[in-house]
């Protein structure tokens, strides 16, 4: 199964389902990131894996209507949340059913532009100030190709953020229920700690053609699902991600199993009001193109 295929049909209807409580477990570190690129009033800026809008929406807040942002990203469902997100003039009714439309952008944010593609290879219409990126980089198939291809777009004085996840080890919130249901998947590959390693980062940044590369560490509370109960919590987890796919064809048995192991997990990490947090753990990365 291609890229395009698997966040369209299986990862992207997920996605929408989840939308909100996503945006609320993943703001803490995208928020962090936008703060690192320091968008200015007016700027062009492009947000690659834009998912379901959020991340599109808080780049259009800070720039203002004078600035334009573009989105891309290769699931349709995903998309058509984020359209029904960040249109102004969109009415409830044009979001998905599971899709929250509370968030259409005021006019005193810039306009979006939406489009469906795989952002190595899409050929844009227009340079940037800046790309941003929350926990997208590491699904593409050739980095170097794609860091290539994104600088290609950018202004002289362009720049570039993006977050990505630091080792298994360190993000127990992810690792630990995974291993409750299949075996832990291989690092090199696309996927979350595709880019664990802080030297192969420099590297491919470096064959890319991007200066002053920084690579910072991250770390900020994860809130699974982005709060709720224990129980919440746990139904989250099984729903999403390599947890999910590991249970697709699963018994009742199993099923059954894998939900109290990864119960008990979750349970030594639960708050005083019930919600569960990890610390998330992530490379934060800034780089300019000359």
């Amino acid at each position: 199964m291609d890229s395009k295929e698997y966040w369209s049909e299986i990862a992207g209807p997920r996605w929408v389902r989840f939308q909100a409580k996503l945006d609320a477990q993943l703001a803490p570190f995208g928020n962090a990131t936008l703060d690192a690129l320091a968008l200015a009033t007016g700027e062009s800026v492009l947000d690659v894996g834009c998912g379901c809008g959020a991340t599109v929406l808080e780049i259009a807040r800070r720039i203002g209507a004078s600035g334009t942002v573009v989105g891309i990203d290769p699931s349709t469902p995903m998309l058509e949340c984020a359209r029904a997100r960040t249109s102004p003039h969109a009415p409830a009714t044009v979001a998905p059913a599971t899709c929250a439309p509370a968030t259409c952008a005021p006019a005193t944010f810039a306009p979006a532009t939406l489009v469906e593609g795989d952002a190595q290879v899409y050929a844009f219409d227009q340079s940037f100030d800046a790309v941003f990126s929350r926990f997208g980089w590491m699904f593409f198939r050739d980095s170097v190709a794609a860091l290539s291809h994104l600088r290609s777009v950018m202004n002289s004085d362009g720049r570039l953020a993006f977050v990505t996840w630091r080792a298994g080890e360190e993000n127990g919130w992810l690792t630990q229920p995974t291993l409750v249901a299949i075996e832990p998947p291989d690092p090199a590959g696309p996927g979350p700690f595709r880019f664990a390693d802080r030297e192969l980062i420099g590297r491919v940044l470096g064959e890319a053609g991007w200066r002053d590369v920084s690579i910072a560490a991250l770390d900020r509370p994860l809130v699974i699902g982005g709060g709720g109960s224990l129980d919440e919590a746990v139904d989250f987890m099984l729903s999403m991600g390599m947890v999910a796919a590991a249970l697709e064809s699963a018994d009742d048995a199993v099923r059954s199993a894998v939900r109290a192991g990864v119960r008990e997990v979750f349970s030594a990490h639960t708050d005083a009001v019930g919600g569960v947090t990890f610390n998330g753990a992530a490379w934060l990365v800034t780089a300019r193109v000359s």
